[in-house]
């Protein structure tokens, strides 16, 4: 899974001459730490069958958004009976994946019955293009990615002098995994992106 195209990554500068095999190493991983970080995918997928927990309240949330399509939710009992929810007695906000009861709900349910994987939500989800904040995020993480083995443009570099050579790096870093960097602009770019799941 790749967030940007190769085309888009080489744009900047620092990537411009990466050949199309590293490149390729570089974009899968620093989409799937932003997939990570942001707790969600991207792309867009057609309708699929998530399973999650019952929590005895009257809200749960999708594992990835945005939401495009909600098509129903199914209840297993502790019996083992199950109950199908139609989208028409529920409503969905896309941009956090929760997932509710409408004021003209008919079913005999008014919260979600607590149970382990107990709910199957049929529903679509993502991006048909990926916003271009996330984009340049993933550019931006490449860039740091590659950057500490260049010569040259080091972007981890802050400053350095020459005579009785001196040397800052960038001071505010967030480690993430891989051993690559967010800094606060990349984070402030992923921020409205990132699926709290009503944490």
């Amino acid at each position: 899974m790749a967030l940007v195209t190769e085309a888009r990554a080489q744009a900047n500068a620092l990537l411009a001459t990466v050949g199309s095999t590293e490149l390729g190493y570089l974009n899968d991983a620093a989409s799937q730490m932003i997939v990570n970080w942001c707790d969600t995918e991207f792309e867009a997928a057609d309708t699929t069958t998530e399973e999650t927990d019952g929590n005895g309240l009257y809200y749960i949330f999708t594992q990835n958004i945005p939401i495009t399509a909600l098509t129903s939710v199914i209840i297993t009992e502790d019996g083992g009976s199950t109950t199908t929810i139609l989208a028409a007695n529920l409503q969905y906000d896309a941009a956090t994946g929760m997932i509710s009861f409408n004021q003209d709900n008919n079913s005999s349910y008014g919260h979600w019955p607590k149970g382990m994987l107990n709910l199957k939500i049929a529903y679509s989800y993502g991006y048909d293009t990926i916003p271009a904040p996330v984009q340049e995020a993933c550019v931006q993480t490449m860039a740091r990615m590659y950057g500490p083995n260049m010569a040259t443009n080091n972007p981890l570099l802050l400053s350095e002098k020459m005579g009785e050579y001196a040397y800052s790096r960038v001071s505010k870093i967030t480690d993430v995994g891989g051993g690559a960097v967010f800094t606060p602009m990349i984070e402030n770019l992923l921020l409205p992106y990132k699926h709290y799941k009503g944490v």
